[in-house]
């Protein structure tokens, strides 16, 4: 319900990123969240109805080489990542929810995502660890290996692979 209230809000700001894809990516530069030659993401703000809806908005290059002549029989990247999404929140395994897909054949795609709020890769949030008092340090961490441990245990039951498992590509959050 939350996900199609938040898509029927931003009706506006869809509109203008379907006439100008690169909009939120160019309005939003100084908050970078991963720059790789095939991809960029951003932190941003979704103009909706009421308060702007917080995302992450990443950009997927078309492949270059003899990737560029596959690309027209493969789905994008973006797509790959609206439909494993997709999968992922329907067999209730926590992830980022897909929003927006911008999906032009033949060029870059892009792939709207909800902002998990307080959320941080699990690389930045083992090193955020080493400011806490031990016995917070050593309770988080075990709960954090509990989680991480129930996450792949979800996966591996719903015969899901990942193929690019690691502490950059997993996000962790405190409760509140």
């Amino acid at each position: 319900l939350e996900h199609r209230n938040a898509q029927e809000r931003g009706a506006a700001g869809q509109a203008r990123l379907a006439e100008q894809p690169t909009w939120l990516l160019e309005a939003y530069q100084h908050r970078p969240q991963k720059l790789c030659h095939s991809s960029l993401v951003v932190q941003a703000e979704l103009p909706c109805e009421g308060e702007p809806l917080a995302i992450a908005y990443k950009r997927s290059r078309v492949p270059s080489g003899w990737k560029r002549w596959l690309a027209p029989l493969r789905h994008s990247r973006a797509w790959r990542g609206w439909y494993r999404g997709h999968a992922l929140c329907q067999r209730g395994i926590a992830t980022a929810e897909p929003l927006i897909l911008i999906d032009p054949p033949g060029r870059d795609s892009y792939l709207a995502t909800a902002w998990i709020a307080g959320a941080m890769n699990l690389h930045e949030f083992a090193w955020s660890l080493q400011n806490l008092p031990a016995e917070q340090a050593e309770d988080r961490t075990r709960q954090t290996a509990e989680s991480l441990g129930k996450l792949l245990g979800r996966l591996h039951r719903w015969q899901i692979a990942h193929r690019d498992l690691k502490w950059g590509n997993l996000l962790a959050a405190l409760r509140p």
